[in-house]
């Protein structure tokens, strides 16, 4: 996955629920605003972590855990959002 098209994939479905909420959908937005912190973001740091060999295929169901994913993202801030 390369910079741009995670940048994309984390902001994209953001922007989405931020238009729901303007335009009144408030219970939609908030349910997807809970599925796209709890599920969807983890599922897309944990594919980023595995693309650039950060994360193990044995390890990404870790990437549910709040703590681990802390830590990871601290430890990793650099490769996941500068690509360094």
């Amino acid at each position: 996955m390369k910079l741009i098209t995670y940048y994309i994939a984390i902001t994209f479905p953001f922007v989405l629920l931020v238009l729901m909420m303007q335009n009144g959908m408030k219970t939609f937005a908030s349910s997807g605003l809970l599925f796209y912190a709890l599920i969807y973001r983890p599922i897309i740091d944990g594919q980023r972590l595995m693309n650039i060999n950060k994360l193990e295929k044995s390890q990404f169901i870790r990437v549910f855990n709040p703590i681990f994913m802390m830590f990871k993202r601290r430890e990793n801030y650099r490769a996941i959002y500068f690509g360094k």
